[in-house]
């Protein structure tokens, strides 16, 4: 594959969806993966700690900090709530 286009791992889901994102990369280092709706705020910064997740952890300084955010889009549902 040259491209993965992973949406929305984790986030509404079984947290070992983010760990393989990391398997998945690994086992293909030059297949480029962008990764939509990830919440990868909440998996960088803390938001699931390292006692209770501890294979998640040991993937946030080694791959998920590594990623580059290109766009940070605001959910649909907020139109008119927030300020649009």
């Amino acid at each position: 594959a040259k491209l993965w286009l992973v949406i929305q791992p984790g986030n509404g889901g079984p947290v070992e969806d983010w760990v393989n994102c990391e398997k998945m990369a690994l086992s293909s280092p030059d297949t480029t993966m962008v990764v939509i709706n990830g919440a990868l705020d909440k998996v960088r910064g803390g938001f699931y700690p390292a006692v209770f997740f501890p294979k998640l952890a040991a993937t946030v300084d080694r791959f998920w900090k590594k990623f580059d955010p290109a766009f940070y889009l605001k959910p649909f549902s907020d139109k008119g709530v927030y300020g649009w």
